[in-house]
């Protein structure tokens, strides 16, 4: 765990890392089906941010980058197979990250909050309309800001 994290214990570090699979699953299942290009675009903007995301986030990437796909499926599998209890459930564990968050420096909880909002908008676009045009379905739009989470904006730069 990057010294970036050291204000939260190793149990909210891991609830910070599930919560990416729970962002995938919510955008990606919001529509009631959870296809393989959804599923696909979480797996490769996971490895992308391993080295051209956010510095903060890049060794945080890199332990999620780790058995992605078999994390993923076992995590669908955990969760009710109604869209509308999964939904709930995801919603949920995502706001318990607002304490946690909260805990992290300015810079690294934006940072994070970014990149979560980021995932959720490629992978509602990644399967659906016509060249990823209108891509995102009314279900996905729904959930696509992480309404549940409290938006965390990058410290003010003094000049």
């Amino acid at each position: 765990m990057k010294s970036y994290f050291q204000n939260i214990s190793l149990e909210e570090y891991a609830q910070l890392k599930e919560a990416v699979f729970n962002v995938s699953i919510l955008i990606a299942g919001a529509d009631g089906k959870i296809d393989e290009e959804e599923k696909e675009w979480a797996e490769k903007i996971t490895h992308i941010r391993e080295y051209s995301g956010p510095e903060v986030l890049r060794a945080f990437y890199a332990d999620l980058g780790e058995n992605f796909e078999e994390h993923l499926e076992a995590r669908i599998k955990e969760l009710p197979e109604d869209v509308e209890e999964r939904n709930v459930e995801l919603a949920e564990a995502l706001r318990n990250l607002n304490p946690i968050l909260a805990k992290l420096p300015q810079t690294v909880g934006a940072s994070y909050y970014e990149s979560l909002t980021s995932l959720a908008k490629h992978i509602a676009k990644a399967s659906g309309g016509i060249m990823r045009i209108w891509a995102i379905s009314s279900e996905e739009a729904n959930w696509i800001e992480l309404p549940m989470i409290t938006p965390i904006s990058f410290p003010e730069i003094e000049e």
